[in-house]
Parts: C-alpha cells; structure tokens; sequence
C-alpha cells in the first residue's frame, strides 16, 4: 500500500537545521534526565541562578 501525498511532489523530509536543533533539543533533555539522575539538579540550578543574578546585580549597577 503507498502513503497518500495529496499535493502530487515527492515528500520532503526535515532540513539539516531542523536535524541539527532537534539534536540539540535532545542533548539538552538527556543532560536535564542524567543531572535529575544523578541528584545534581539542584546544585546546578542554584549555580546557574548564582550567576545569572551576579550579572543581573552587574547590569543594574
């Protein structure tokens, strides 16, 4: 049986952009899994919001 394409042109397939960010996306969720995992979590995000308050506080000044 042959898969119905309506608009009659060969089917398109993603574009290495699209490959590239949906690996991206992927590393990004496995290291949030492996640091969930891993117990890390919190020691991470409170690390990354250290730093992002040291540059906020270095902003507003």
């Amino acid at each position: 049986m042959k898969n119905h394409n309506p608009s009659g042109k060969s089917l398109q397939f993603a574009e290495t952009r699209q490959r590239v960010l949906a690996g991206f996306l992927f590393a990004v969720i496995a290291a949030l899994i492996w640091l969930a995992y891993s117990g890390r979590y919190d020691a991470e995000v409170n690390r990354l919001a250290g730093w992002l308050r040291g540059h906020y506080d270095a902003l507003v000044r």
